[in-house]
């Protein structure tokens, strides 16, 4: 606002600068044109005027490239982004989306305008979207959820949502990650880490995982079969408590840890209620992230039949 009433000062000052000098300019009235004169005159300013019409032709034609590009970049980025956006309107109606979106449903855009997103929503995981959209426009928050899309082969993909009420809040703008991807890698190592607790506690030999002061972190449940102790109270104490020659525990995690492992390690283990066990000992150093020590695991395997066999025949 300031510098428009500078200019219009600015204006005003050498506008009255210019009547003072035309005021000391001697008075052409007296003078006569020609009628040859008078029609250059008028030719030069018909001239003058086609020229500022083409100059304001080429300004108003290079606003329009100019909003031609603009439009043109904002759908390269819009339609064909990572990413699906969607405009919904309170009631989950598809107002509007990009390309990326429309893939992400498997049908043509203008099909899935104005259609329910919650139509393309597994049944299980409905409610969790219904519930999103009521808190999108109930607060002033960005919201997220994860729901599965539904489709005709059965093959479910996953996404993750983000909302966000318009300033006028009549419409939710959402953005739509596909993390199908994320989620079946999850899956899998849920899956592989319930294979390996199921061998785990049903394996007949011993496997075990110590700190690196030898201080049982886990073991598996068959150490009852060996020791007479049940797993959960095994766990934090030194694992030299099992053997019979409770130092020999001392070399062994020195021998791994300047070789990184140890393996068939024969050790008679203390006698319980089933009578004298002996066992051959293996172990690996784990390391880090960054290559340094974290901990060392290791199994029992039972050899007492192979040992009182060998005392028999000596």
């Amino acid at each position: 606002m300031k510098k428009q009433n500078f200019e219009s000062k600015e204006a005003e000052i050498l506008r009255q600068k210019a009547m003072v000098l035309l005021k000391k300019r001697p008075s052409r009235q007296d003078s006569q044109l020609s009628e040859a004169d008078i029609l250059k005159l008028i030719h030069e300013l018909e001239v003058h005027q086609i020229e500022l019409e083409l100059q304001n032709d080429e300004l108003v034609l290079s606003k329009k490239r100019e909003a031609e590009l603009a439009a043109e970049k904002y759908i390269e980025l819009y339609d064909f982004a990572p990413s699906g956006y969607f405009t919904l309107s309170s009631d989950g109606r598809i107002i509007d989306l990009n390309l990326s979106g429309a893939n992400m449903l498997g049908k043509e855009r203008s099909y899935i305008k104005n259609h329910s997103f919650s139509i393309f929503v597994t049944r299980d995981t409905k409610p969790i979207f219904n519930h999103f959209l009521e808190k999108v426009f109930t607060g002033k928050s960005k919201e997220t959820c994860d729901v599965t899309l539904s489709s005709a082969d059965n093959i479910p993909t996953y996404i993750h949502l983000t909302g966000i009420v318009s300033e006028n809040y009549e419409n939710c703008y959402a953005t739509v990650l596909d993390i199908t991807q994320r989620k079946l890698a999850e899956e899998a190592l849920r899956e592989s880490e319930e294979k390996y607790r199921t061998i785990f506690e049903n394996v007949q030999n011993v496997f075990y995982q110590l700190d690196l002061k030898g201080n049982i972190l886990d073991i598996s449940p068959s150490i009852k079969y060996f020791s007479g102790f049940y797993r959960e109270q095994m766990i934090g104490f030194p694992i030299g408590n099992l053997y019979l020659d409770h130092n020999v525990s001392d070399i062994m995690l020195i021998n791994i840890l300047a070789n990184g492992e140890l393996r068939d390690y024969e050790l008679q283990l203390k006698p319980n209620s089933g009578g004298t066990k002996y066992v051959s000992a293996s172990a690996r150093l784990i390391l880090d992230a960054d290559g340094n020590p974290n901990h060392v695991d290791g199994t029992l395997m039972d050899i007492t039949a192979r040992i009182l066999a060998e005392q028999e025949l000596t």
